[in-house]
């Protein structure tokens, strides 16, 4: 069975058999989406051969005049029409120079677009421009297709760009803007310390923790007293965010994007050299504005200038105590998994997705179940970390649960 559409054929005269058959052109003006599949069409119009051994012809439903090799079929040259040239095409030579020449009208009872226009090729002369990108690209079978679909693809992911950009910024706590609201929420409540430490800062106990920041127009009326630097991912920033909310206090945040890098930028660099957030500067009456950097220190700072509730015991065992669970998990599991640690742990160690995660396991398994030890053998514990009030620990630890739910890191032996 012959294949559907058109061909071009050479026929040896005196043998009397095909010589060679080529597909003559392509559904590119007829399919939908412009799809230049090569399957021949329906053809209306001759060819024209030149002593030179090239064949020239239109006539298909497609917007090309063709050459072909006289010899072997082999398709030469394209050029593109304004319509289908469903013609016979002409050749002469003005001036020592050849021309091609064809009618491209179209044809109105096969369905093609229809036109008025005469078309002439001919080689580049000494000096002329040859063919351009567009000629040789997307005026070719299939290129505009190829256009289209590169356009979408574009189109598609700045689209992407653009609602990825705007859901880190709604998830990012704006500056100042009144009725912002941070909301980290959905930690599984598994552990009754945990529950009890929800209820008193912000959270449903059926749905874990969750600590939010609201800034009501209100509040934002007046320049509030606090600048903090955070990041919303971070959960150094979490423990400040804790406490200022435990404290009702409603600082006015500066957002230092950690994905963009900006923490290492020259500005913030000024606040803190060590390129890590967050960093209170206080900026009530009569107060230095050099700012205050590590979460343990912004605690004890939040603390002491607003006292109630206290987040340290009164007693100096009680309080130093507190001072060391936290130090357990702020300052010798958190700082091991930071951004910073994988990033030269990665480039430098060489350490690949498996090994990360092993290393980041480790250490939280390492810190906590030192931390699950202490508080299963001291008699201090109470329903939190010490005693019946949240304190510096309590608010240490929920950070270092929120990053492991985050990272998707089993505590289940770890049941305190």
């Amino acid at each position: 069975m012959r294949r559907p559409g058109g061909a071009l054929a050479a026929l040896d005269l005196n043998t009397k058999k095909i010589v060679w058959e080529s597909t003559l052109g392509t559904g590119e003006d007829i399919l939908p989406l412009g799809l230049a599949l090569k399957t021949g069409t329906p053809t209306f119009g001759g060819p024209v051969a030149t002593a030179g051994g090239v064949v020239f012809i239109g006539a298909t439903m497609d917007r090309y005049l063709r050459a072909f090799d006289s010899k072997s079929g082999a398709e030469l040259w394209r050029g593109r029409l304004p319509v289908p040239a469903m013609a016979t095409p002409m050749t002469y030579v003005w001036h020592g120079r050849q021309y091609v020449v064809i009618a491209a009208g179209g044809h109105g009872q096969v369905g093609t677009a229809t036109s008025d226009a005469i078309v002439a090729f001919a080689l580049p002369a000494a000096g002329e421009a040859t063919r351009s990108v567009w000629d040789r690209t997307v005026d070719q079978p299939g290129g505009r297709f190829a256009l289209g679909l590169v356009i979408v693809l574009l189109g598609i992911g700045v689209l992407v760009a653009i609602v990825s950009t705007f859901r880190r910024r709604r998830r990012d706590l704006p500056d100042a803007v009144p009725g912002a609201h941070l909301e980290w929420r959905r930690l599984q409540a598994r552990p009754a310390r945990v529950n009890a430490l929800s209820s008193r800062i912000g959270t449903r106990p059926d749905h874990g923790l969750v600590t939010r920041i609201h800034q009501s127009g209100s509040l934002m009326a007046e320049p509030a007293r606090f600048e903090l630097f955070s990041f919303w991912r971070t959960s150094a920033t979490y423990r400040a965010r804790v406490a200022f909310n435990l404290k009702g206090l409603h600082p006015h945040e500066h957002n230092v994007n950690l994905d963009a890098g900006e923490q290492r930028s020259e500005a913030f660099l000024k606040i803190n050299p060590l390129g890590a957030i967050p960093a209170l500067i206080d900026r009530g009456a009569g107060q230095p504005a050099t700012p205050i950097t590590q979460s343990l220190a912004i605690l004890e700072f939040i603390d002491e200038t607003c006292p109630t509730p206290a987040l340290l015991p009164g007693d100096a065992h009680g309080r130093a105590r507190v001072r060391s669970l936290s130090a357990m998990l702020a300052a010798d599991t958190h700082p091991l998994i930071t951004p910073r640690v994988k990033k030269y742990l990665t480039t430098q160690g060489k350490f690949d997705d498996a090994a990360w995660r092993a290393w980041q396991i480790h250490w939280f398994a390492t810190g906590l179940q030192a931390v699950e030890q202490r508080l299963v053998g001291e008699a201090e514990t109470g329903t939190y970390c010490h005693g019946e009030s949240i304190t510096m620990a309590d608010i240490c630890l929920a950070s270092i649960i929120v990053v492991t739910r985050l990272f998707k890191i089993d505590t289940a032996d770890i049941p305190t």
